[in-house]
């Protein structure tokens, strides 16, 4: 549907409240002036209000029917079910209002929480690299008489670093 379309269907159904509600009576005394200046002007207007008339007198005609046994239990049924489920939602409210207010407060915590993790993470950024080659600074005295980087790999294969000196095969 274009816009047009549904302006169209817009102001149509402006039109038919407006309509309505002065048929039934609902509008005030400044409503119901406006609307009859408009009537006595606007033909398209007098034409709707003519046809919403005719609807509303087929209405008129229509047989009413009477509620069985049965609608009117069933109704019934559903009205104390809503009635019941309401006045368990009221039993309940009075925990309800704590945990509001904890979920609350804690929401700020968390997020201040959340940011310091983060904050703290991004500062220590540049020195995890240092912190994963420690054991090599550590032992950069006795790294530096042995010429060959070969030997040095070749004594790691072996296990005779252990835990206290890592990094040379990574």
């Amino acid at each position: 549907m274009s816009n047009s379309d549904s302006s169209r269907e817009r102001q149509r159904a402006e039109l038919d409240e407006e309509l309505v509600a002065y048929l039934d009576g609902e509008l005030s005394a400044e409503q119901n002036q406006l609307v009859e200046q408009r009537l006595g002007s606007d033909p398209v207007y007098r034409e709707r209000l003519r046809e919403l008339e005719k609807t509303w007198d087929l209405l008129d005609e229509l047989p009413t029917g009477e509620p069985t046994q049965s609608f009117t239990q069933s109704t019934l049924e559903l009205v104390l079910n809503e009635d019941t489920r309401l006045q368990l939602n009221k039993q309940r409210k009075p925990w309800t209002l704590p945990l509001r207010v904890l979920a609350f407060s804690a929401m700020p915590l968390a997020l201040f929480g959340s940011a310091f993790a983060a904050t703290r993470y991004w500062q220590n950024q540049p020195y995890r690299k240092l912190l994963q080659d420690l054991p090599v600074i550590e032992n950069v005295d006795m790294f530096t008489k042995v010429e060959d980087l070969r030997f040095l790999e070749l004594l790691e294969q072996e296990g005779l670093f252990g835990d206290g000196i890592g990094g040379l095969g990574q």
